[in-house]
């Protein structure tokens, strides 16, 4: 009757202990997760970001003179970024975008079941909007904490705005390389044109080059970005965005081989005039990241005109002034 009794009493105890465990878990877990939501980004910082953009700077007769900026970015509504360029990112990125939660399990799935056969980790299962969340909020540190916060994020970016906003947002966002961020300044470096104006092979260029902006960049290796728009071109003909001869003609397009550059030097000195008078009103946040527009009084032809004339003269005195010694 005693041994029942001490068994009765083990058992007693062990059920004890398992549930005072898992009621510590539960309770630290609870905790653990109420610390992660504190942490995160308040909604009101959700709904009222505003990407970094260029100040823009202009002369008497609206000619641009210079751009001022942290990160060289222009934002451009979903509605002028052209279908080709959607997709090629849709096609590339996260074709499943339109119909998943903000989560693809299938993407997850196939990107662990790609590393599992290769041994390493060489694919990621992110989408479009986690990559945005990342972007915005995060670093790229890899971390079982900040993937956490990817996914909660994730999810309220979902929630708060609509497919295409997201969108819209991430291809104004992302990083493409040459200090450039979203697709216009990307394709002004790259085509010295607007985004406007891409055609297919352009956009599945750019498209292209979200995964790794200078080991992709033309301007770096040109087989490898040759490559790598035939990967994108390749995953829109499989989703039928263009057709076998559309994916032919795009491939045997030129790569671009130079850096287009809108930067001017000309009227440095007034340049810095006017960012010594307006930063202590703006402050320098706002000067470089707020998007403004500014009218001057300059007239840049007439500056270019003064300058050159200036440094033929120079030149011209030092010329005669080596005469003399020689």
């Amino acid at each position: 009757m005693k041994k029942i009794k001490n068994i009765i009493e083990i058992k007693f105890i062990t059920i004890l202990a398992i549930t005072l465990i898992l009621s510590s878990a539960v309770f630290f877990s609870a905790r653990i997760a109420k610390n992660i939501i504190e942490d995160l980004p308040s909604l009101s910082n959700l709904e009222n970001f505003t990407p970094s953009v260029v100040t823009k700077i202009f002369d008497r007769n609206e000619n641009l003179i210079t751009e001022l900026f942290i990160e060289r970015r222009e934002l451009v509504p979903l509605n002028e970024i052209p279908v080709d360029l959607q997709n090629a990112f849709l096609a590339i990125e996260d074709n499943d975008f339109f119909s998943h939660w903000g989560i693809s399990t299938k993407g997850i799935l196939r990107a662990a079941f790609m590393n599992f056969l290769k041994g390493k980790v060489s694919q990621g299962g992110s989408t479009i909007t986690q990559q945005l969340a990342k972007t915005i909020f995060l670093t790229s540190e890899r971390t079982l904490m900040r993937k956490i916060k990817e996914l909660l994020i994730t999810i309220r970016l979902e929630k708060q705005y609509s497919k295409e906003e997201i969108l819209q947002l991430y291809i104004n966002q992302i990083y493409l390389g040459s200090g450039r961020y979203g697709a216009e300044s990307a394709s002004k470096i790259y085509f010295g044109k607007s985004v406007r104006e891409l055609n297919l092979a352009e956009s599945a260029l750019i498209a292209g080059l979200a995964k790794a902006p200078n080991y992709y960049s033309p301007l770096r290796n040109t087989e490898r970005a040759k490559q790598r728009r035939a990967v994108v071109l390749s995953r829109m003909r499989d989703l039928n965005f263009i057709t076998a001869v559309q994916e032919e003609h795009a491939n045997n397009y030129p790569l671009p081989d130079k850096k287009f550059t809108d930067d001017e030097k000309t009227g440095s000195y007034f340049i810095e005039y006017l960012r010594i008078l307006l930063e202590p009103k703006y402050g320098s946040d706002i000067l470089h990241k707020g998007g403004l527009t500014i009218y001057t009084t300059l007239d840049i032809n007439m500056q270019k005109a003064a300058e050159k004339a200036l440094k033929e003269a120079l030149d011209d005195f030092d010329n005669k002034q080596m005469a003399v010694f020689e």
